[in-house]
């Protein structure tokens, strides 16, 4: 009687993720399938979708980027906040600085790019951003780091030692 339980609330729960996200009835469901590693960078799969998030063409969330055409636009890299883990469709970050810039400078072909991974760290994902920017020629990039990269962190995650820029020269207005 229990395993009957059991099956039926599982069957139950499938059936509604079936209904209320186009999930498959059979196999594995969940959050991780959004995205995959090619053994050296995450990268988002493409066309993947899991509960409301949905990834574009090139394995993003948002629309898919015009790359048929010139046009201003402006990659914003970082982790969940920026992929808009907890936001709804068309509320993320990037969305939103999309529709703010496109209102302040009047050009609606101007895109912007998400390119937020959740658990993604700056340094870790520098071949992703590349291989992104390669693609999109965007001509801004925004990084968007997370504080929880840097607290208690003693050197950077890139691999490189830290340096202290010297400082600028102090020179005045010439006459």
């Amino acid at each position: 009687l229990g395993v009957v339980a059991l099956l039926t609330m599982e069957l139950g729960a499938r059936l509604d993720d079936k209904f209320t996200h186009g999930a498959p009835i059979a196999g594995n469901y969940s959050f991780d399938q959004l995205f995959t590693f090619d053994g050296a960078v995450i990268r988002g799969t493409p066309n993947a979708s899991y509960m409301k998030w949905a990834l574009n063409g090139i394995g993003l969330r948002g629309p898919d980027p015009d790359l048929s055409s010139v046009r201003p636009r402006l990659i914003v890299y970082g982790a969940s906040e920026v992929f808009g883990i907890y936001e709804t469709p068309g509320r993320d970050f990037p969305r939103q600085l999309e529709t703010e810039l496109r209102e302040r400078t009047g050009s609606v072909r101007l895109e912007v790019i998400n390119a937020g991974i959740p658990g993604m760290r700056i340094g870790s994902g520098s071949r992703f951003l590349q291989d992104l920017a390669q693609r999109t020629q965007p001509q801004v990039v925004v990084l968007y780091p997370t504080p929880t990269h840097y607290t208690g962190v003693t050197q950077p995650y890139c691999g490189r030692p830290a340096r202290t820029p010297a400082p600028a020269s102090e020179t005045g207005p010439s006459s």
